[in-house]
C-alpha cells in the first residue's frame, strides 16, 4: 500500500501506438491511488495526448 500522498511515476518514452494501448492503466492508477500525484513521462511528440487525459 502506498502512503498518503505518493508520486507516481509512469514513463512511456516509446510509440505513439504503446502509448494509446496504455492509457487505460494510467486511468486504473488514478481509480486505484486518488491521490496521487501522477506523473506520465512520453516523448515531446506524445505529449499533446497525455495533456488532454481527464483523470
Amino acid at each position: 500500500m502506498l502512503k498518503n500522498n505518493p508520486v507516481i511515476i509512469i514513463s512511456r518514452t516509446d510509440r505513439i501506438g504503446d502509448l494509446i494501448l496504455s492509457i487505460p492503466a494510467i486511468k486504473r492508477m488514478r481509480d486505484m491511488y486518488p491521490k496521487a500525484q501522477i506523473i506520465v513521462l512520453v516523448r515531446n511528440y506524445n505529449y499533446d495526448i497525455v495533456k488532454h487525459l481527464r483523470m
